[in-house]
């Protein structure tokens, strides 16, 4: 055996021991990773995709002409836009100034409206 060959097999046996501590066994219902350290569940790429339900997707929810505000990078300052169209469930075009990007969800917020308290 070369070099190459004996890679293969500890990568292949590296996926089949991953895949086997973190299937849930049919008699607890729990995986090997979880029975061993308790209530720990192990990140998978299967879990890293699915929602883990804690933030509602109400609240990414924009509307067309909708004002918010967003941050091209974390360098660069917030900028006020307008929602033209949503893409997608977390991508959506912004107009700034009459110039549209396409933005992710993770970079917009939206614009909160203060009372006008003065007039009180």
């Amino acid at each position: 055996m070369d070099s190459l060959d004996v890679i293969a097999i500890n990568i292949r046996l590296s996926k089949f021991l991953y895949n086997y501590r973190n299937t849930p066994t049919t008699t607890t219902s729990k995986s090997p990773n979880e029975m061993l350290f308790l209530s720990f569940k192990p990140r998978t790429m299967l879990s890293q995709l699915l929602l883990t339900g804690n933030i509602p997707l109400s609240n990414y929810h924009y509307q067309p002409n909708e004002s918010v505000i967003f941050k091209l990078n974390k360098r660069s300052p917030t900028v006020k836009g307008t929602i033209v169209k949503a893409l997608g469930p977390t991508r959506y075009v912004v107009s700034i100034e009459g110039v549209e990007r396409e933005v992710h969800h993770n970079q917009l917020s939206r614009v909160k409206c203060l009372s006008n308290v003065d007039s009180m």
